[in-house]
Parts: structure tokens; sequence; C-alpha cells
């Protein structure tokens, strides 16, 4: 049985700022790394707003609708742990699953508003390197600078 994520209907939340692997098509040697990465960004932006969910509700004293978003949230949390194993056991072998890898990556180092993590500086500079070269001005970075 194929485990399922649930699709980001609503889109992103309200001034956020979501990566996308969209214009990565899964094709050629890397076809199921580019789609397991996008099931996993798909898998993290449901998280967050099952948690934005919660939070409300909890703010709201609704605590059905809390326990109900917290235990779908930790439903989805086993399925990215899964995603997450397959994820690091798969290398790429050719640039476009490299590029969909490291957007992945650069996800584990920044907030859900694109500003960097005060300790994933080393990541994200790695990351947005790497995307440089392999896309060009295809890829336009960070807004964020790094600090000092």
């Amino acid at each position: 049985m194929a485990e399922r994520v649930p699709t980001p209907d609503a889109g992103p939340p309200r001034g956020r700022r979501v990566l996308s692997l969209t214009d990565l098509q899964p094709r050629g040697a890397d076809a199921a790394l580019i789609t397991l990465c996008r099931r996993i960004v798909d898998a993290e932006a449901a998280c967050h707003r099952l948690y934005e969910a919660e939070c409300r509700a909890e703010e709201q004293a609704d605590q059905p609708g809390s326990r109900q978003a917290g235990h779908r949230r930790q439903r989805l949390m086993a399925l990215q742990a899964a995603l997450g194993r397959r994820f690091a056991a798969t290398p790429p072998t050719a640039v476009p699953g490299l590029r969909a890898k490291v957007r992945v990556y650069l996800t584990r180092c920044q907030h859900a508003d694109g500003t960097v993590m005060p300790d994933g500086w080393d990541l994200h500079a790695l990351c947005r390197e790497v995307l440089q070269l392999t896309e060009g001005d295809a890829w336009s970075g960070s807004a964020h600078p790094a600090p000092g």
C-alpha cells in the first residue's frame, strides 16, 4: 500500500514562502528521487498547516479540534520519518536529482517564512552555492543575506 501525503490544497500559509520542486520534472535516472523529494516537501507543508490548525484550536479552547489536528499531525510525522529514511538512502545519479535533494536540505535550515535558522547558515550557504552552480540565474536563492 502506497503512503499517502495530503496535498497542499490551500497553498502556503499567508505570508510564507514555500520551497517548490514543481519546476523539476520527475523523469530520467532520478525520477523516483525527485518524486520522493516532492512528497517530502508536500508532507512538511501539510504538517506545518496541521500544527497551525492545532495551535488555533488550542487558542480557541477547542480541545476536540486540537486533539484531532494533533493526531493527524502525529500520523503525518510518522510518514515523514519513513520518507526521510528513504531520502537519506537514495543518492542522486544526475544533476536534477542532486538539485531536488539540495532543495529538501534547504528546507531543513530555513523557517517556513524563508528566513535562515540561527544554526543553519553553513548548510544554507552550501545549498545556495550548489543551486547557483547547477541552476544559475534560474535559482534566486534566499532574500536574506548571511549575518555580519
